[in-house]
């Protein structure tokens, strides 16, 4: 399904897609949008749902086969003006922030990058090849005619799942993005397909929209998990919703407008719903 919010988006924005989809396409690379960015397109472009908060900063996944292909990389975006901020993977490119997080062959066994040469930062990239697997192409300019993948809302979900759990302390964002993209997801197209599709779901949830939409959440996410990222998943929602743990994830979703009780309940339902599909996928 092709998504066309042409004349939506910033200039500015489509300057950046438009010179990293040069380069990646140059360098016969794949890229997509994640991060909170793609929430922004995807949510509020695409959808017409408000974001709680902007960001003027652009996450891309880009897979790579080895460090020597992130070298070539990020010289060819060095030759477009890209300026490097740390050593790592951030740059900027005019007054955009661009961290480029590299997925695919170029990760160890356990899915995490380790940034050479000192070998001292690194950060898990599960899920990123699914999240990939399952982006929406989205049509960013119309005259050239410019279309990049960005991340599906299953997709954040599971990166964002992944990325809190990796640094609970100072990622308290992903927890909030996290619960705004679960109570919106009703909103993507996900009441058509439940009417269309999964008609035996809704009476399950005595056509309850709300918690079938959660529910359906929750097994569209193992559908397109591979085992690993599953189990991950598995991991994180039977632990955050222990009433007898600390449930650092409720607590970092909570605000001042939200019941504490409910956003449980909804994790509860989206935990209802992963297991759904577990047990039929993985026995």
């Amino acid at each position: 399904m092709l998504l066309n919010i042409s004349d939506k988006i910033s200039k500015e924005l489509v300057v950046v897609l438009t010179t990293v989809k040069t380069v990646a396409d140059e360098l016969d690379m794949d890229f997509f949008v994640v991060g909170a960015a793609a929430r922004d397109i995807i949510m509020e472009y695409c959808y017409g749902i408000k974001t709680q908060r902007a960001t003027l900063d652009v996450d891309l996944g880009i897979r790579v086969e080895d460090w020597s292909g992130y070298e070539r990389l990020v010289n060819a975006l060095a030759a477009k003006g890209f300026q490097e901020v740390n050593k790592t993977h951030r740059y900027r490119f005019n007054d955009t922030l661009v961290d480029i997080l590299p997925f695919g062959p170029i990760a160890d066994n356990s899915q995490q990058i380790i940034w050479p040469p000192e070998n001292a930062v690194g950060m898990s990239i599960l899920g990123f090849k699914e999240a990939y697997q399952d982006a929406l192409l989205v049509r960013i300019c119309q005259e050239p005619c410019i279309e990049v993948k960005i991340s599906s809302v299953v997709g954040m979900v599971i990166m964002k799942m992944i990325a809190w759990d990796e640094k609970k302390d100072v990622r308290r964002d992903d927890a909030r993005d996290l619960l705004f993209l679960i109570k919106n997801y009703e909103h993507t197209g996900a009441i058509d397909r439940l009417y269309d599709f999964y008609p035996k779901l809704l009476e399950l949830e005595q056509f309850n929209v709300d918690t079938a939409c959660v529910r359906l959440l929750g097994r569209e996410i193992i559908k397109i998990a591979d085992k690993d990222t599953t189990d991950k998943i598995k991991e994180i929602i039977k632990r955050e919703t222990e009433l007898d743990l600390s449930q650092r994830l409720l607590s970092a979703m909570h605000g001042s407008d939200d019941d504490f009780e409910q956003n449980h309940s909804i994790l509860e339902k989206l935990k209802q719903g992963i297991f759904d599909v577990v047990e039929e996928k993985y026995g």
